[in-house]
């Protein structure tokens, strides 16, 4: 191999560790002789089998590295994760757009976030690609409690506002800035138009 400073990853540990076999060195000495010819690449697949090691692409660009038929800036990365997309018949059952993960034993957390963090545009262009009715995302409510006392001063009158805040009604004032300042006695601090979000959405 030549003196190319390679990425430290999972696929170079693996290989070091096979590298370190006698037998497995010997192997390659048999594959080299095929390394110009296509059957070279159904011999190399096979060989990381013979050795229990599941072949992903950087394991067998690395083998491509030590034959010279690829430089160390063009090894990609070390991901035993495979994406799938669905046949037609599974996209009419389950009626939006998905892909399937294929994750092997062995993989680790880091390894399974950083593929899907690195792939996430891949994936958003595989669903438009299946031509499904676009899924409205769900956002997190981030005050459960905030928002159903919101719901529950929404209930009552304006006058009953008035008297929970211990004062006498005064000139016309919108529900929600009465709302916004009871919430304040309770230590929520919010806005009118946040108050106004949450009596919109439950009225759907």
């Amino acid at each position: 191999m030549s003196g190319e400073k390679l990425k430290t990853d999972k696929a170079e540990e693996i290989w070091y560790r096979l590298f370190l076999s006698e037998k497995f060195r010997g192997d390659l000495e048999k594959l080299k002789k095929y390394k110009n010819n296509i059957e070279y690449y159904f011999k190399q697949y096979t060989l990381f089998e013979k050795y229990e090691v599941k072949p992903t692409q950087r394991l067998l660009n690395l083998c491509d590295y030590y034959f010279g038929k690829k430089s160390a800036g063009k090894l990609g990365d070390h991901f035993p994760v495979r994406i799938q997309t669905p046949s037609e018949d599974e996209l009419k059952k389950s009626k939006r757009a998905f892909i399937k993960l294929w994750i092997y034993d062995g993989t680790t957390r880091e390894e399974i976030l950083n593929h899907i963090k690195k792939n996430w545009q891949n994936f958003q262009s595989l669903f438009r690609l299946q031509n499904m009715p676009k899924i409205k995302g769900t956002r997190m409510i981030t005050n459960k409690d905030k928002n159903r006392l919101i719901l529950h001063l929404n209930k009552l009158s304006t006058l009953e506002l008035w008297n929970k805040l211990g004062e006498r009604p005064q000139k016309k004032i919108y529900k929600e800035m009465l709302i916004r300042e009871i919430l304040e006695t309770e230590g929520y601090v919010t806005t009118f138009e946040a108050i106004k979000g949450v009596i919109s959405r439950s009225r759907k």
